[in-house]
């Protein structure tokens, strides 16, 4: 099933460079499905997947499911990683945005200024 996330990883590229947001949406959501199953909640796999469908997410404007998947990234990576860390500091800040976009203006800044300590 670890190549089954390479194939979907493909599938969802081909989707997006076909312009059909609803399919790659639907093999992302199969996507983390699949490496919860294969990997675990909190294996980079995972947080890979769930970021890749924050994005899709937020550029649909589909923005509180974005922050959901942001947010679930950033809770493992800030345990396991830390501050330090790229990975942190950028679903961090995809996660920030998001919230700025929804009016949360308030955790938006906090988060930036979180990850730029």
């Amino acid at each position: 099933r670890r190549g089954d996330l390479a194939h979907m990883r493909s599938l969802a590229r081909l989707q997006r460079a076909r312009g059909d947001a609803e399919g790659e949406e639907l093999v992302l959501r199969m996507m983390v499905h699949t490496a919860e199953e294969v990997h675990g909640e909190r294996h980079e796999e995972t947080l890979r997947a769930l970021v890749e469908l924050g994005q899709l997410l937020a550029s649909a404007n589909k923005l509180e499911p974005a922050a959901h998947m942001y947010r679930r990234a950033l809770e493992v990576h800030e345990q396991h990683d830390g501050w330090s860390d790229e990975r942190t500091l950028h679903a961090a800040l995809q996660l920030a945005h998001v919230c700025a976009l929804r009016g949360q203006h308030d955790e938006a800044d906090a988060l930036y200024t979180h990850a730029e300590l």
